[in-house]
């Protein structure tokens, strides 16, 4: 019975909060609290991803040659 009317007292804060009559998150403020630890995982792995084609990439690339040099190289692929 006490835990239902913690939740009660819960409910009533948050639908305060949601209309401006209390401070703190509103629900939808915290739904998107929510989200934000997904979503930076995710744009971590796009960083991780565009780091290793970087170096992939860096490897391949001949910068030791003269600038028409490769370029000659890259037109004959």
């Amino acid at each position: 019975m006490l835990e239902m009317a913690e939740d009660l007292r819960d409910w009533v804060k948050q639908a305060e909060a949601d209309a401006g009559e209390r401070d703190g998150l509103t629900s939808g403020e915290r739904e998107e609290l929510a989200l934000l630890p997904r979503e930076n995982r995710g744009l971590r792995e796009d960083v991780d991803i565009l780091k290793r084609a970087t170096a992939f990439f860096a490897k391949e690339t001949r910068w030791n040659e003269p600038f028409r040099l490769s370029c000659r190289w890259f037109v004959g692929r």
